[in-house]
């Protein structure tokens, strides 16, 4: 005779995992009440160099901090609301986050120099061109005379 547990559903239980260390992560990185969220990207490969496009609607230019050091890629934001249209505005529900935050490793052979970035239509478009991979060098060895 074998055991059936019916409706069980492992899947389920990595989906409510996942969604609570997402509500965790948010928590955590939240200033004054304010959430920060994580923006879509995407990333691909595209004449020589890596393409990441972040959507980030509502943000201006003014408004986004992009860094670039020890291996990794930093964009930052934080929308500022003018004290004036705080007040011209009763508020009963806003949904805005306030901060966004991504991080993206960058590969060995990425140009930090050479990065640059566009915003248009509330997408965030970060160039990242790669050098070429320096390869090993061979020493050949000689016999002294």
């Amino acid at each position: 005779m074998s055991l059936v547990v019916r409706g069980y559903d492992p899947f389920k239980e990595l989906e409510d995992m996942a969604s609570e260390m997402r509500k965790s992560m948010l928590q955590t990185f939240s200033k004054n009440g304010s959430s920060v969220a994580m923006p879509l990207a995407d990333v691909f490969e595209e004449d020589g160099k890596y393409v990441i496009h972040l959507h980030i609607v509502g943000l201006t230019i003014d408004e986004l901090d992009i860094e670039a050091e020890h291996g990794m890629l930093v964009v930052k934001g934080e929308r500022k609301q003018a004290e004036e249209e705080k007040q011209k505005r009763n508020y009963v529900l806003r949904e805005s986050s306030a901060s966004v935050y991504r991080s993206f490793a960058l590969p060995k052979h990425a140009d930090i120099n050479g990065i640059n970035a566009h915003l248009s239509d509330g997408v965030l478009r970060i160039e990242i061109p790669l050098m070429e991979e320096k390869k090993p060098r061979k020493v050949t060895v000689t016999k002294k005379h």
